[in-house]
């Protein structure tokens, strides 16, 4: 959970380059409710304000990214562990629920190119793919994101063009949600993609420097500014 999100900033010509789910089946009808009940309205207040973003403010709004519609993530399969595809799920659908935010999960055959970016080609907008040390420059020891994208004229929003996300290949993730745990290392970069930056929080938080086993109440708070001023 040491990542760090590598992103450049373009002109607004062109784009640069840059709690384990709960055991136990529920009924259908409370599966339901659980899919369309909003994340909890009370906080932690000593937490709340653990946040950062990536690009800073204008106005006191967060830079976040535009239009407001759906986020295709694709995943290659290849090299990384079976559970991969269920964590990632559980990921996106974390944080859609508490932040708002719409994710639509695929698979794909698509690589990233040789300097670790996006392969272009309308390609889906995140790529997650597993990357050895050493290879396009990557040496995270667990993973890493980078995006591309394009400022607006308002510089307010910034257009996603696309992202990738790479998982080290030895890193061993363990399933769910846990420190270390592939669905937390997932949402993490995720969390970057989206626009938020590390915290110092050692506790609690996501976007700490040690990972926290589900969002926190400062990912959470974070998450939610962002949505809003993509969509509010």
């Amino acid at each position: 959970m040491t990542a760090l999100a590598a992103v450049l900033l373009a002109a607004p010509a062109a784009p640069a380059t840059v709690e384990r789910a709960p055991s136990g089946a529920k009924a259908p009808a409370a599966a339901a409710a659980a899919r369309t009940k909003p994340a909890p309205a009370a906080l932690s207040r000593k937490h709340a304000r653990d946040y950062r973003f990536l690009h800073g403010t204008v106005h006191g709004r967060p830079k976040a990214v535009w239009p407001c519609r759906t986020i295709v993530v694709a995943l290659n399969r290849r090299g990384l562990p079976a559970h991969t595809a269920r964590d990632l799920r559980e990921a996106v659908r974390r944080i859609s629920r508490a932040s708002g935010y719409r994710f639509k999960v695929v698979y794909t055959r698509a690589v990233p190119t040789r300097a670790g970016h996006h392969p272009g080609g309308g390609a889906p907008e995140v790529l997650v793919a597993s990357a050895r040390p050493g290879v396009r420059g990557f040496d995270d020891p667990l993973a890493a994101a980078t995006a591309e994208v394009q400022p607006l004229v308002d510089n307010a929003h910034w257009r996603l063009s696309t992202s990738v996300v790479l998982v080290n290949t030895q890193a061993h993730l363990r399933p769910g949600f846990a420190v270390d745990g592939m669905a937390s290392v997932l949402a993490h970069e995720l969390g970057h993609t989206l626009g938020l930056d590390h915290v110092p929080s050692r506790t609690q938080q996501l976007m700490g420097p040690y990972g926290a086993p589900g969002l926190g109440a400062g990912d959470i708070a974070g998450l939610r500014r962002l949505h809003h001023a993509s969509c509010g």
